[in-house]
């Protein structure tokens, strides 16, 4: 299914070495079976990050769990086991979705439970299960793969974005999108975006592509036994009220891709593992995306490599600019390495290869009250056994010291220094100056004014201050970071992405 094409790796030394940064490695769970799929959130609103796993119990009968292992003050992990009745479960998220100020649970099964599911927080970490059918029409039903979270209609009520995916044989992949409006009393109505194909859809994301305060949707269209243009982006531009239209882009391109505003210009880049000229070995590419929502290809690595197995980006080393993370396999080789992409701050990168590493088969950011990233990851016991599974946690052990000097430079202006990540999903960094002392007010404010948060209200010294905020019980959408202070206004928006 997905994961074929979407394997992701990383390396399990103990600890990991990369500029300054460690990771250090602790063990969540290594009793499970084979696990599909999970997703990193702080579903209890503690501070500390959770994590949500679909595991396979049961290979001949369909059986899945969804289990959450909940992370508590002493870096421990509790489970729970939210519910073993699932036919199958291929894609998780985490919102609140029915506006009550917790975080819900939103599943999508298939084989012999064609449904999306929300799973309803009622507290205590207990959760009542609603679902609907994901039959659109006779021929379009099965398996929902992957989901996306928004209000696209403006209706006021979240709404779900679905890919669908058909393996039938070894490699033969058939997939379809619909999007499900959800209306006052909770009901859900579908509507095809695209029907069943000889492709497979992956990659789903939600955002905000041409800053029309609407959400639009982007998957990657794989034809695997196909023509030159088997290889694409699909786009639906949504004008706001759940009417899309379809553009679509072709790419060279054959592995997994991250979306990212790689240069901090305000439009969404894709980062990408592509063919080269010949279509013979692999490179790393950054699609620019410009105010016309036209893509200009930019190599980012001229060493080509025999497959490019996963990419992900964070700002790494610290230094305010996005890297770059890929897992490849080098040409002449059969173990791939992890490389890293240091920025230098102008979108020039230099390669560091620092390592073999083992298979694995998810990865998610998992962020604490500091905010800089570790990852969660989900592998198999026993390579190349796939019916036992395991979960880690690298934990960043960068030091976060800022040095003396550094700290009481006075700082030029009233700024909104960087906000990092953004678009975002769970949490982010905001990071501001004050060149006077005075009253300070840094909140997050809706489009329509109406303030969600407020990150500080109070006196400030002379200084460069950062504040973190947690998104995880608003919805999709763009929000406005507004620093107040000294009679003076800046406002920066924030993308929140599921």
């Amino acid at each position: 299914m997905k994961h074929l094409l979407y394997w992701i790796l990383l390396i399990i030394t103990l600890p990991v070495p990369l500029f300054g940064l460690e990771f250090t490695e602790h063990l969540v769970e290594d009793s499970l079976a084979r696990i599909l799929d999970i997703h990193v959130c702080d579903i209890d609103s503690d501070g500390d990050f959770d994590i949500l796993c679909s595991e396979y119990v049961h290979e001949w009968d369909c059986k899945y769990r969804l289990l959450l292992f909940e992370k508590n003050d002493d870096q421990e992990f509790i489970t729970h086991e939210i519910s073993n009745n699932f036919g199958f479960i291929e894609g998780i998220n985490a919102i609140d979705f029915d506006g009550d100020d917790d975080i819900d649970i939103i599943v999508a099964g298939g084989v012999n439970d064609s449904k999306i599911s929300i799973m309803e927080n009622v507290g205590n970490l207990e959760f009542e299960k609603h679902s609907f059918s994901t039959y659109v029409s006779d021929s379009f039903w099965r398996f929902p793969s992957q989901i996306g979270v928004a209000d696209f209609d403006g209706n006021g009520f979240l709404d779900i974005a679905v890919a669908f995916l058909w393996v039938d044989g070894w490699m033969d992949h058939y997939g379809g999108l619909a999007w499900f409006s959800q209306n006052e009393e909770d009901r859900f109505t579908g509507e095809e975006l695209v029907g069943y194909t000889d492709a497979g859809w992956f990659g789903l994301a939600v955002f905000d592509f041409d800053g029309d305060d609407s959400f639009d949707i982007i998957a990657e269209e794989i034809r695997l036994w196909g023509s030159e243009d088997s290889l694409r982006y699909g786009r639906w531009m949504n004008d706001g009220e759940g009417n899309f239209e379809y553009n679509a882009f072709p790419i060279n391109e054959a592995g997994p891709s991250i979306y990212s505003d790689l240069n901090s210009d305000g439009y969404m880049d894709i980062i990408t593992g592509s063919f080269n000229e010949r279509r013979d070995s692999f490179r790393i590419i950054w699609l620019e995306s410009n105010e016309r929502y036209e893509y200009s290809e930019h190599e980012i690595i001229n060493e080509y490599f025999s497959n490019v197995n996963a990419i992900t980006t964070a700002d790494f080393d610290d230094d305010g600019d996005i890297d770059i993370v890929a897992v490849v396999v080098p040409r002449n080789q059969d173990d791939p390495w992890v490389v890293v992409l240091e920025n230098d701050g102008d979108n020039n990168f230099e390669s560091h290869a620092f390592g073999e590493v083992i298979l694995i088969f998810n990865v998610g950011t998992a962020t604490d009250d500091n905010a800089f990233p570790g990852f969660v990851v989900s592998t198999i016991v026993t390579a190349p056994d796939p019916t036992r599974g395991a979960i880690y946690w690298y934990e960043n052990r960068l030091n976060q010291s800022i040095p003396t000097d550094d700290y009481n430079a006075t700082p030029a202006k009233y700024e909104i220094q960087s906000i990092y990540p953004n678009p975002f999903n769970s949490e982010t960094l905001i990071n501001y100056s004050i060149p006077q002392s005075g009253i300070v007010s840094l909140g997050i404010y809706d489009l329509s004014g109406r303030e969600v948060a407020s990150l500080y209200n109070g006196h400030r010294n002379v200084g460069s201050y950062s504040e973190t905020w947690n998104a995880s019980l608003v919805p999709t959408g763009m929000f406005v970071c507004r620093l107040n202070c000294g009679g003076r206004s800046e406002a920066v928006k924030l993308v929140v992405v599921r």
